[in-house]
């Protein structure tokens, strides 16, 4: 998968309020000549996620992610609530589009209430050395180390 092409560069707001010269447009997933790249990501994660697990998918594209996977809850990080109900005990994943800051992730602990086991990211943007493009599964000690980087 060919993850520069969803590279767009202007002058955007990110989530957490910080700007930013390049975007990461996981919306371009939606487009009929993308669709391969869209089912190769929903793919990656459906192999690695155990089918006890419920994700947890941040708007919008993870949520839409989400949504062709199993066991799916969306948040929506601008209201900062679960779209569906929480089981206590059960095991969380969080799925996101783009990781930056970690501030919509950070937001779904909050209201979660304890760590997921996984936060899925298909990009994780390191402003520093210029963006990391993959698809990746963040553990949480990983996060930490990330966000105290960036």
């Amino acid at each position: 998968m060919d993850f520069d092409k969803y590279w767009t560069f202007g002058d955007f707001t990110l989530h957490s309020g910080g700007k930013s010269d390049r975007l990461w447009d996981a919306k371009l997933l939606r487009k009929k000549e993308n669709e391969s790249d869209l089912m190769e990501i929903v793919q990656f994660i459906r192999r690695r996620i155990p089918s006890d697990v419920v994700i947890v998918g941040i708007k919008t594209m993870g949520a839409e992610i989400g949504q062709m996977l199993r066991n799916h809850i969306p948040f929506d990080p601008r209201k900062g609530e679960l779209m569906g109900d929480m089981e206590p005990g059960t095991k969380y994943v969080v799925l996101d589009d783009v990781l930056t800051k970690g501030t919509s992730v950070n937001q779904v602990m909050d209201v979660i209430g304890w760590l997921p086991i996984l936060i899925v990211v298909i990009v994780v943007r390191d402003d520093i050395n210029g963006g990391v493009s993959d698809i990746r599964g963040v553990h949480i000690d990983e996060l930490r180390k990330l966000m105290s980087s960036i």
